[in-house]
């Protein structure tokens, strides 16, 4: 046997019955706090705190999903998107239409167009960006707007793109 082990086994032995109770018992209850403050409560408090955050994250979780979903629909809607007729005739027809005349046009391929429109009311150039967008699916991807001196109106240099194009 170890020497250590002889010599511990030696002074519990030379103790009377009631001293090694007492010894025993103060043992278990000192072997007993520690695995209380030590481990359970620890554990206890990681648990509460996870039965906090776990709804918080799975609310997270949920709105991240539904983004996700979202984003996959609207990628697949604009990518799917067929190109039809002229994009330089479908932005004339549709500024004729909002009543705005365009002063320049530039088609650099059936996704994305620049032009300009001078001396036109604000409000009804917003009406027909927001109709283009809703109905032919063009955004705008760049602008300048300017002010015209001594009137309500503006000159506007846009660019705009089809959904999907990069």
């Amino acid at each position: 046997m170890h020497p250590l082990m002889t010599r511990i086994q030696q002074l519990w032995q030379a103790r009377n019955p009631r001293e090694q109770w007492v010894l025993g018992s103060g043992a278990v209850i000192l072997l007993l706090l520690v695995l209380i403050f030590k481990i359970w409560l620890p554990v206890q408090r990681a648990n509460v705190r996870l039965q906090q955050q776990v709804p918080v994250l799975q609310g997270q979780l949920a709105q991240m999903q539904h983004e996700a979903n979202e984003w996959q629909h609207l990628h697949h809607t604009a990518t799917a998107l067929p190109v039809s007729g002229d994009l330089g005739q479908q932005l004339s027809a549709s500024a004729a239409v909002h009543g705005l005349r365009i002063a320049s046009l530039q088609v650099a391929d059936q996704q994305q167009a620049e032009l300009v429109m001078d001396d036109v009311s604000f409000d009804a150039w917003v009406t027909w960006i927001e109709a283009l967008q809703n109905e032919n699916h063009l955004f705008v991807t760049s602008c300048q707007i300017a002010r015209q001196p001594s009137s309500n109106r503006v000159h506007v240099q846009v660019m705009l793109s089809r959904a999907g194009a990069a």
